[in-house]
């Protein structure tokens, strides 16, 4: 308990955690589509993914959850949607190996502190998850990809 907290009662905002958000072998974050050709060695590795676009005015994309990322790269990449955001530049694509339990509060936490261009309901029923599970989780907090 901090000073301030012990004056005015409540409790101190939970530090959020640094997850271990994957990267290439020279410790850089992939293009999505350049992991399309290698997403069989992410089969079976379940976690939290974001997407994000460098273009001139960066932006992040999409944020989900799946239990296997070679699935999430797949869909991601047939996606129309996240498609058209690689038309406009560079689209990344980066993940961390969440606990399943976790996973919705991750996110939650993740699309209400991050500005999201894409909201897309049927997306996040492909990977097996609804925008109502992740309004009704307790938010996780996590640091984003940096």
């Amino acid at each position: 308990m901090s000073f301030l907290s012990a004056i005015f009662g409540g409790k101190a905002a939970a530090k959020p955690a640094e997850p271990y958000w994957q990267r290439n072998s020279e410790l850089k974050y992939g293009r999505l589509l350049q992991m399309y050709g290698k997403a069989d060695r992410l089969k079976g590795r379940g976690g939290v993914f974001i997407t994000w676009n460098v273009g001139v005015k960066g932006l992040w994309v999409y944020c989900g959850h799946c239990p296997d990322m070679a699935m999430a790269v797949r869909e991601l990449c047939d996606s129309p949607e996240t498609r058209e955001y690689e038309a406009r530049s560079a689209l990344f694509f980066t993940w961390s190996p969440i606990k399943p339990e976790l996973r919705n509060g991750v996110v939650k936490h993740l699309r209400t502190t991050l500005p999201f261009a894409l909201d897309d309901p049927d997306l996040d029923r492909v990977f097996g998850f609804s925008p109502k599970q992740i309004d009704a989780a307790r938010a996780v907090p996590v640091l984003p990809p940096g």
